[in-house]
């Protein structure tokens, strides 16, 4: 009969939704419920008797049967069927049902069990394989458990349905996942394929070489009547020290390190294990992603192929975490999964008194209750806590969201949970490509380019406002960096102030190396096209110094008088006070504070749309020096991007209040000393 069992039935499709994303509310991880609010007020005042019974609800809902001996609770469309030699009924996979017929199924016997492990990988490592437990230290075969069935789910289910499996695995601490992905790429080689190449790569050779040391072990004691009589084995290859050929399989298992893609060169890949992402060194010579395009370039797309990248965090802007927003908001084929802390089966404490562990949460513990967590995994939360000086540290190491996985020590300026709330309308540009136009014109064509600096979300549409200085629909804004490749990248930025999101969107940058006085006509040349935007240059560097021997405020001037009226001018003082104005923003400390302050506050409410995913990459990684008044990014981390939408929301923010004062028909001042 087919397997009706309703648990079984929910934990496979659940474990799928959750591996794509759809995470439920009890995976969402922790989110602190605002002090005061009425929410919380109502969780405090529940009666303990009340939480109680609703945390023994929880609990046995938490306790699905799991058997990977009789098939119960494991991945997959199975057969409840009678075996011959078994005292129970076993959930057997439907596909190996049908490869055998149902008559040899039931009468079992050993030639069952050898043809199972073929279409079962959870029997075959509850028989087969070989750990070290890492609570005892002792050797005992691979039960999955709950985070390892959900990495099983998304394997298996890529693979059952024809797919290739590729994977973007971000890690909490101590549940398996290198484990997991190593034992299933053996699975592979050793039962499904023969002469099917591997390869683990980690972030330095040692770590690749202890990868594949659970792969010796697993080896050294694979039962031989499973593998008809003759034990799996290594051998050397052609003398190479990073080689092994498995041997009866006829597969190569190769090891090497981020620090060359070479490893990888010359061999008929499909199963590759990339470990420890985040920490894969980026320079001038040696760059993540020449490694992966090594990698990539040989793994065909085929079923029974694998590609897992897998990482703890380690902050954002890194290449992993670039790859981790990519994949989330399906820029990339690789499907995302995150496991969070309170998934994982040892993170448990007993409840000895609910009333005073009740009386003691804060509001983000009263969150993880309000998220579905019982209270045994809140009391280890609340006790582990008191071990960390504060409470980032807690989720940089004990992740209840991908959010709190990437966080980073310090005093950021901009909260990690705002800014993952924007990255739902992050996405590739409609048009790429580049604005071209002759020196001190304003007149211009864009050229498609797939590799152009200029991306497009938006083109620009007809103004239903007036030509008056104050009533614009556009603003573009520049940030002036350098024009070699180590210096500083020069950005545009396109904002419409009345999009149909009905707030502030980021519909066109530009961002490259590029000399002063081009950028600045670049800048005027994409303004006249989206209707004579509002156009705000960075003045610092033109007041200062400018590159290729151009004086910076005379350009300044000469864009100035060329563009117009709309033509950004800043007052000395007071923005809106009668006194003689300069053209382009000048950043200092107390105004490059106020503009940041205004994008932080825009963020928080959540009042601007942005289509590109580095801003916030570049929002996440700044922060405020110790004992520092400004803020800065990290190092080795960039601001351009998110200086352009400071620059953006400081000039949103005084065209309201002109706006403002026209209505009420005050004298809005607007100065150009040379006209």
């Amino acid at each position: 009969m087919t397997n009706t069992n309703s648990n079984q039935n929910t934990n496979s499709s659940q474990s799928i939704k959750n591996a794509q994303g759809a995470e439920p509310s009890a995976q969402a991880g922790g989110v602190a419920l605002a002090e005061g609010s009425a929410e919380l007020a109502a969780l405090m005042q529940l009666p303990v008797e009340e939480v109680a019974a609703e945390n023994a609800r929880r609990l046995a809902r938490a306790q699905a049967p799991y058997d990977p001996l009789t098939g119960e609770g494991c991945y997959g469309e199975r057969e409840l069927m009678a075996v011959s030699g078994y005292d129970t009924p076993l959930y057997l996979p439907s596909a190996l049902v049908s490869a055998l017929g149902r008559e040899a199924v039931e009468a079992g016997g050993e030639s069952l069990k050898r043809e199972r492990i073929k279409y079962d990988f959870e029997y075959w490592c509850a028989t087969c394989t070989t750990i070290v437990n890492k609570l005892t230290s002792r050797l005992e075969p691979l039960v999955p458990n709950v985070p390892q069935r959900r990495l099983i789910a998304v394997m298996e289910g890529a693979r059952q349905a024809g797919e290739p499996v590729r994977v973007l695995l971000l890690k909490a601490r101590q549940w398996g996942g290198s484990t997991l992905v190593q034992l299933y790429m053996a699975w592979l080689q050793l039962v499904v394929r023969a002469n099917w190449n591997s390869v683990i790569i980690g972030h330095l050779r040692q770590s690749a070489a202890a990868i594949k040391g659970m792969y010796t072990r697993l080896l050294s004691r694979y039962p031989r009547e499973m593998s008809g009589g003759e034990r799996p084995r290594f051998e050397s290859f052609e003398g190479a020290a990073n080689v092994n050929r498995l041997m009866p399989s006829d597969s190569l298992v190769i090891i090497g390190s981020a620090l060359s893609e070479d490893a990888v060169r010359g061999y008929d890949l499909k199963l590759a294990h990339l470990s420890e992402v985040a920490f894969w060194k980026q320079s001038t010579m040696h760059r993540p992603e020449d490694v992966i395009r090594a990698v990539m370039g040989t793994v065909p797309r085929l079923r029974d192929t694998v590609v897992v990248m897998e990482s703890t965090a380690d902050g954002v802007g890194s290449f992993f975490h670039t790859q981790w927003t990519q994949a989330i908001t399906g820029l990339t084929g690789y499907t995302p999964l995150f496991v969070p802390w309170h998934e994982i089966e040892i993170y448990r404490e007993p409840v000895a008194d609910v009333a005073a562990l009740w009386r003691s949460l804060d509001a983000y513990e009263y969150g993880l209750w309000q998220q579905g967590l019982t209270l045994e995994q809140i009391n280890w939360y609340h006790n582990k806590r008191r071990e960390y000086s504060d409470l980032r540290q807690m989720h940089a190491e004990f992740p209840g969201t991908a959010a709190e996985a990437f966080s980073t020590s310090g005093f950021d300026v901009f909260a990690l949970d705002a800014i993952e709330r924007l990255r739902d309308r992050c996405h590739a540009p409609l048009w790429r490509g580049e604005i071209v136009g002759e020196r001190r014109s304003l007149r211009s064509t864009l050229v498609e380019n797939s590799n152009g600096l200029l991306s497009i979300w938006a083109m620009p549409e007809p103004s239903e406002h007036t030509d008056e200085p104050s009533s614009f629909r556009y603003v573009v804004t520049v940030d002036i960096g350098g024009r070699s490749a180590q210096s500083d990248y020069s950005v545009i930025c396109v904002v419409d102030r009345f999009s149909h999101y009905g707030m502030p969107e980021v519909v066109a940058q530009w961002r490259g190396h590029i000399d002063h006085d081009l950028l600045a006509w670049k800048a005027a040349q994409l303004g006249a096209m989206y209707g004579r935007a509002k156009l705000a240059i960075e003045s610092n560097t033109l007041e200062t110094h400018c590159n290729a021997g151009i004086d910076g405020k005379a350009l300044m001037r000469e864009v100035a008088n060329a563009y117009g009226s709309r033509f950004y001018f800043r007052a000395m003082y007071d923005p809106l006070a009668d006194t003689p104005a300069k053209p382009g923003v000048h950043t200092n400390v107390r105004t490059k504070n106020e503009m940041i302050m205004k994008l932080v506050a825009r963020v928080r409410d959540a009042t601007y749309v942005e289509h590109d995913s580095m801003a916030l990459d570049e929002m996440a990684t700044y922060y405020q020096p110790a004992g520092k008044k400004g803020f800065e990014a990290r190092p080795g981390k960039h601001d351009d991007i998110l200086m352009t939408r400071a620059i953006a929301m400081l000039v949103l923010d005084e065209s309201g209040e002109r706006a403002e004062r026209t209505r009420r028909n005050e004298t809005v001042p607007f100065f150009c000393p040379w006209k």
